[in-house]
This record gives C-alpha cells, structure tokens and sequence, in this order.
C-alpha cells in the first residue's frame, strides 16, 4: 500500500490553535522507541490538544476571575483531563476517522467542557 497525499479543505479565516501541530510531534517523539503510538492515538491527541486549547481560550476570562493562583491552575488541570478522558471515549471508525468525525469530536468536546466550565459560545 503505497502513501497517499490528503488534501485538508482550507476554510477562510480557520487557524489551528498555537503550536497544536508541534505539540503532538513533541509528544510523538518523546514516546519510548518500542511503544510508538498508533494513529489512532496521535488522532485522538490532537483531538484532546484542540478541545483543551481553545476550551482554555475560551473560558479564559472566568478562570482569570478566581483570585486563588491554586483553584485557576486546578481547573485548567481539571479541563485538560477532562479533554483527554472526551478523546478518550469518542466513537471513531475503526478503520481511519475521516476530517468529519475529527471535527465533530472537536465541536462536541469544546462545547461539553464550555459548559461545565464556563460560557463557551
């Protein structure tokens, strides 16, 4: 089976949150040589990634309204496990995600941690 080319749409004004790519290279690379992570791993650590940044972004202002330093870093623990049990438990096709699935995961994600932890509109 030899490698095929995917072409990502591109929709106007769409960025990928900071360093989302890079984050899951590092995380790639700092694995063990002898457990390199399957795709489906990778896929669903981007999805975590992207729901825990923009989830952050999003209720930014009401974690930065809590004067205790201590209960602003517990709940953005708080989403960041909460993103990876999300992507943890999404239903993808076994045999690859198609761009559909990823982002509707994305969206459900960011909406379910939006309202448990703030207003995400």
């Amino acid at each position: 089976m030899s490698p095929q080319r995917i072409q990502r749409k591109r929709t106007a004004g769409y960025r990928l949150p900071e360093g989302a790519i890079a984050k899951v290279v590092e995380w790639i690379l700092e694995s063990p040589a002898d457990q390199t992570p399957t795709p489906d791993e990778i896929v669903r650590r981007s999805i975590e990634l992207m729901i825990t940044d923009v989830t952050l972004t999003e209720v930014g202002d009401t974690i930065r309204a809590e004067p205790s330093r201590e209960k602003r870093a517990e709940t953005e623990q708080e989403i960041r496990y909460a993103a990876q049990v999300y992507a943890s438990q999404v239903t993808l096709d076994a045999t690859g995600p198609s761009e559909q699935e990823i982002a509707e995961a994305i969206h459900g994600g960011i909406e379910q941690l939006g309202r448990i932890f703030g207003e995400a509109e």
